[in-house]
């Protein structure tokens, strides 16, 4: 595996380049640079994506070295499932969340986390809902529940935050839609809109859209396209929907494909299983090439992001 062996050793990889915190955070998310989920070392990694190779790892997170989580609490973020750079007024800061039960906010400045929490039931994505405080939705495949958690209150007690588990089957995927004022969240066989009361601390469901007449089921990944759309990842297809038309198209006959991550300047970054539920590397599509970013050997990638 090729990784840094000492926050030196990384700022001297890339200070200047990256715009370096003080404490070996990032200050802010940086263009050509993907924030990936990786399961062998259960850690957040930041990877320069701008060319083909296996470049060191720019940025890491991971829970055991975070004074802030609480040591009987770092087995929870076990097999990261996701990960997301967010634009806050504290500053840029990464969502992850984690197979093992638990998430966090991550600051890219200091590299610690904000606040974390537990939801439980094989998470695999996260998105944080304008509130005056702080609160996520999550979802989950295995207690097939989307989430809402505040933990405005009690940023590192996850035991005191507020929750409440609204069903879903197979819940997979959530995305926040500031255009539409709306949470979209992807199940096994539906892609569901709901509207978000933060003063009742609620959802509530608006429509259904079943995506099986298009396409294959099992929805996994869900990302927004950039213009108003989102992109699903199934069992068996990459399909494209258009909610002012409410309609899926087929846009990748690709099966396995973990997370997609399109961006027009870099090119559209795929995570696609190449052994059980992980792959070593990154795929990078643009113009009809492709480039890799790794192999890592020994790693497990799972998701992975364009930071901008």
């Amino acid at each position: 595996m090729v990784r840094p062996k000492s926050i030196e050793l990384i700022v001297a990889l890339v200070a200047g380049l990256c715009g370096m915190g003080a404490q070996g955070g990032l200050t802010a998310r940086l263009p050509g640079f993907l924030v990936a989920a990786e399961q062998k070392s259960n850690s957040i990694v930041a990877i320069d994506a701008r060319q083909a190779g296996a470049p060191a790892w720019a940025w890491e997170w991971n829970a055991a070295n975070d004074s802030g989580i609480a040591k009987g609490d770092a087995k929870f973020f076990n097999a990261p499932s996701d990960c997301k750079v967010i634009s806050t007024k504290e500053g840029d800061a990464v969502l992850m969340i984690a197979s093992g039960g638990n998430f966090a906010e991550i600051s890219l400045a200091t590299g610690r986390a904000v606040c974390y929490g537990h939801i439980g039931g094989n998470p695999h994505s996260i998105t944080r809902l304008p509130s005056a405080g702080r609160v996520y939705a999550t979802a989950s495949s295995v207690s097939h529940v989307v989430t809402l958690v505040d933990v405005t209150d009690n940023p590192f007690k996850p035991d005191l935050q507020p929750k409440r588990a609204f069903p879903l089957y197979d819940a997979h995927g959530v995305e926040w839609d500031a255009n539409r004022g709306c949470l979209w969240a992807l199940g096994g066989t539906n892609l569901v809109q709901y509207a978000w009361d933060e003063a009742q601390f609620d959802l509530r469901p608006v429509r259904s859209y079943d995506y099986r007449p298009v396409g294959s089921r099992s929805g996994h990944d869900l990302v927004p396209d950039g213009k108003g759309g989102y992109f699903l990842s199934t069992w068996k297809h990459l399909m494209h929907f258009s909610p002012d038309e409410g309609r899926f198209t087929v846009v990748l006959n690709q099966g396995e494909i973990k997370a997609y991550s399109p961006n027009v300047t870099w090119g559209d970054a795929f995570t696609i299983v190449r052994e059980v539920w992980w792959t070593d590397r990154i795929l990078v599509r643009k113009g009809g090439e492709e480039r890799v970013i790794g192999p890592y050997p020994g790693t497990k990638f799972y998701k992975a992001r364009w930071m901008r």
